[in-house]
This record gives C-alpha cells, sequence and structure tokens, in this order.
C-alpha cells in the first residue's frame, strides 16, 4: 500500500532521490494505507501466506501437496494454494484456471471451468488467452496455472508480468480425492 502512493515519484526517481524519498516519508495517507492493506489481506488465500515453520496459532489447517526443500520453494515465483482454497475460489467463481498441460491430459480429467491453453509448437504462448488474463488481472482474482511437474509453460505467465499468479504443479491430483472439481 505504500509502494502504491509512492509509485508514480519512484518511477521517475533517481536511486539516491528514492533512498531519500524513503527517509523522508512524505505525506502519506496512513488510513489508506490500511484500509488497503487490510483489504490486500482479505483477498489473499490463506494457504498462500501458510509457512511450515510458522508458530502454531499462526499456522492453518492447510494440506498442501507435499513439503518442498527450502532449495526447492527458491525456484517459485509465486505462493503455492492448498487445494481447499482453490475449491472455495472455484465456488465463487473467483478464479481464472489455466491449464498448459496437454490436450490428451486435460481430456483425463481438469478442474471445473478450466481453460485448456493448447501448446503451437516451440513457442507456444498465452496469446489465446491473454483476454482472460487480463480480465482476472483487472478483477484482482487469481490466475491458477495447471501444469506438469516441470511448470515450464507456467512459467511464461510471469513474462506478461500478471499480478496474482499461482502456479499448480503435478495437474489436478491434488483435488480429485477431497473436492468434486474434477470433470471428465
Amino acid at each position: 500500500a505504500i509502494m502504491e502512493q509512492l509509485r508514480a515519484r519512484l518511477i521517475g526517481a533517481h536511486f539516491s532521490d528514492a533512498i531519500l524519498l524513503f527517509s523522508d516519508l512524505p505525506d502519506l495517507n496512513v488510513e489508506r494505507i490500511v484500509e488497503e492493506s487490510i483489504a490486500l489481506y482479505k483477498e489473499i488465500p490463506p494457504s498462500c501466506t501458510h509457512r511450515e515453520h510458522a508458530l502454531s496459532y499462526l499456522q492453518g489447517d492447510y494440506q498442501m501437496q507435499s513439503h518442498l526443500s527450502v532449495a526447492e520453494l527458491k525456484n517459485f515465483s509465486s505462493p503455492r494454494i492448498s487445494a481447499q482454497d482453490l475449491a472455495q475460489l472455484i465456488q465463487r467463481s473467483s478464479v481464472l484456471i489455466i491449464d498448459v498441460r496437454s490436450q490428451s491430459e486435460y481430456a483425463r480429467g481438469a478442474l471445473t471451468g478450466s481453460i485448456n491453453l493448447v501448446t503451437t509448437g516451440a513457442d507456444d504462448c498465452l496469446d489465446g488467452v491473454r483476454t482472460a488474463l487480463a480480465k482476472a488481472n483487472d478483477a484482482e482474482h487469481p490466475i491458477v496455472i495447471v501444469d506438469t511437474q516441470q511448470m515450464q509453460r507456467a512459467n511464461k505467465v510471469l513474462s506478461y508480468s500478471f499480478n496474482n499468479y499461482v502456479p499448480r504443479r503435478k495437474g489436478v491430483n491434488f483435488v480429485t480425492s477431497s473436492y468434486p472439481l474434477l470433470h471428465i
């Protein structure tokens, strides 16, 4: 929220000016910062802020698909989301799900309401769903990318500079046992 208020000044500032800007902290609307922070906190699925080694009263009851090492977590450029939170977002229709797996994997099973992004060859881009991505981004809905273990195509989304991006590894297997969100 602070960065949003200072964005216009920071973009045009040189490095030294930016440092001075933060040391002075000009007239910031603290009430607006608090309101925006609370709104952001309410929008973010709780599992996206889950920390495995947090104090017990700070941990939610999230069943992440796997426990990853610190080295593996550093490879992620965005937060992971639990099946429980994803199910709630799907039920509220407040998520865009793009399935970048092959058509045969998508045909075997996919999340309800997901869009299958067809591979267009070596340079597979997201032009086919760019409008949906832009609408979800404008509405500040999470964008969930379902991909295979390697996550190569899902990581291409980052080059489009969309916010609210959450990748899902291992396809849709994480929801099939707990939530009736799979269509075949």
